[in-house]
């Protein structure tokens, strides 16, 4: 869980939320190719983006490949 942070609001960006707490969610799988190689699809899902009950949840989806030496 990313920080929540009420107090100084006016040294933040977004000026710290309207009171939300962030939550990320994180889903992957390890799917190997090889003894070298893998293939990782994974998915995440923000929740209260940036501490704003009012931003929308946001959706991500990723497929990365890894090496191994």
């Amino acid at each position: 869980m990313p920080y929540d942070y009420l107090s100084g609001r006016e040294f933040l960006l977004s000026g710290g939320g309207d009171g939300g707490t962030q939550y990320d969610l994180e889903f992957f799988y390890f799917y190997p190719l090889s003894p070298n190689l893998a293939i990782v699809p994974s998915f995440y899902t923000i929740f209260n983006a940036n501490n704003f009950n009012s931003n929308p949840t946001v959706f991500i989806g990723n497929i990365r490949t890894q090496f191994s030496f």
